[in-house]
C-alpha cells in the first residue's frame, strides 16, 4: 500500500487504455478485507471455492503454513553436462495475494469449468460478468474482460488466462462453443503451460495437437538466416513511454554460459540467461523458460508480445 500511494501520477487518464496491472488485484484483496473484515483467503473459501466443491483450493496467504502433497516448484538452470541443463528449488516466498498465489488442483479447476459452462451454484450473473468485455472511453472494446481474456481457438471465441510465479505455470481455457475447458498445471518453469492448453483446446476444436503446438512454438529459421538477423536485433532497446532497456546479445558458437548458439539471441534478466531463435514467421520465439514471449523487428521498432493475446505488451 506504501508504494502504490507513493504513485504521483497515473500512466494515463482512468479508462482511456489497458495496461495489466497485478497491483489492481492486490488492491481488489484489501477492499475484500476491508468491506468484510475477512482476508481474501477465508472470503473466497467461503464464498467462491467451498461451495464449488473445490476443497483443495486457496489462497496462500501464509506460506509458513505446510500445504498437504503441495509440488515443489523448479527452475532450470545451467550446469555443465552433455545436456547443459539442470534445475533448483525456488520456493514461494510471497504472501501478497489478490494476483495470484492461488493452491489448487486438476479436479478443482474440473469444477471450476464447470461452473464456467452452466453459471450453477454462484450463478449466471456472476460468470457472465467474468465474460463482460471491456469498452475504453474512447469507443475501443478491449480483448480483456474480468481477470480473462479473449483468443480465437479454432474460429470460435474462448476465455483465457496465466499464471505463472518461482518455479510454477498454470493456464486455463474456456470454450463456451464447446462446454469445455482446458487447465494445464506445472511445477517446472522450462515449459509453457499456456502453448500446452491451447494445442490441446484446438485439437479439441477440430485441429491437429502437434501442428498447433509446433505453430505456437515456432517452426526454426535457416541457421544462415538466424545467424544474420540476430546481428540485427543485438544491442540495447529502449522503450520510452514506461522507460523499459533491453539488451540482446548474439549467442556464441560455443554457446558458452547460457547454450546458446550463434543463430539466437539472448537477454539477460534477474541472473539467468533467456534464450530466443528465429522463427519461419519471422518471430523470436523465447525457449524454455522464456518460452511464450515474442520479440519482431518492425520498421526499426522491437515489437514484444506475451502470452496468447495478438496485443503487443510493448514497443
Amino acid at each position: 500500500m506504501d508504494l502504490v500511494t507513493g504513485q504521483a501520477d497515473l500512466d494515463f487518464p482512468p479508462g482511456s487504455a489497458f495496461s495489466y496491472s497485478n497491483t489492481g488485484y492486490a488492491l481488489a484483496a484489501v477492499l475484500v478485507r476491508r468491506i468484510t473484515g475477512a482476508g481474501l483467503g477465508q472470503f473466497a473459501s467461503k464464498r467462491v471455492f467451498g461451495p464449488l466443491g473445490m476443497t483443495a483450493t486457496h489462497f496462500r496467504d501464509d506460506v509458513s503454513l505446510l500445504v498437504p502433497k503441495l509440488a515443489g516448484g523448479y527452475v532450470a538452470a545451467p550446469r555443465p553436462g552433455p545436456h547443459g541443463t539442470g534445475f533448483r528449488r525456488y520456493d514461494v516466498t510471497e504472501e501478497v495475494v489478490g494476483d495470484g498465489a492461488v493452491v489448487t488442483t486438476l479436479a478443482d479447476l474440473a469444477a471450476w469449468h464447470g461452473f464456467m459452462a452452466s453459471g450453477a451454484v454462484l450463478g449466471a450473473q456472476v460468470r457472465d460478468g467474468l465474460l463482460a468485455g471491456q469498452v475504453l472511453t474512447g469507443g475501443t472494446r478491449i480483448g480483456y474482460a474480468l481477470g480473462l481474456e479473449s483468443i480465437d481457438v479454432g474460429g470460435s471465441a474462448a476465455w483465457w488466462h496465466s499464471g505463472s510465479w518461482a518455479g510454477y505455470r498454470a493456464a486455463v481455457i474456456y470454450l463456451p462453443d464447446l462446454g469445455a475447458g482446458v487447465s494445464v498445471l506445472a511445477n517446472r518453469n522450462d515449459r509453457y503451460a499456456s502453448y500446452v492448453a491451447l494445442a490441446v483446446a484446438a485439437a479439441l476444436a477440430g485441429g491437429d495437437l502437434r501442428s498447433a503446438y509446433r505453430a505456437l512454438t515456432g517452426r526454426p529459421a535457416p541457421a544462415e538466416r538466424a545467424a544474420s538477423e540476430a546481428r540485427g536485433v543485438a544491442g540495447l532497446w529502449h522503450e520510452p513511454d514506461q522507460d523499459i532497456f533491453v539488451q540482446f546479445e548474439v549467442g556464441s558458437s560455443q554457446g558458452q554460459g547460457s547454450g546458446a548458439g550463434a543463430g539466437e539471441i539472448v537477454r539477460r534478466e534477474n541472473g539467468a540467461d533467456l534464450r530466443f531463435e528465429l522463427g519461419t514467421d519471422g518471430r523470436w520465439h523465447g525457449i524454455g523458460p522464456a518460452a511464450g514471449s515474442t520479440f519482431t523487428v518492425r520498421d526499426g521498432a522491437l515489437i514484444a508480445n506475451w502470452g496468447l493475446s495478438a496485443r503487443p505488451e510493448g514497443r
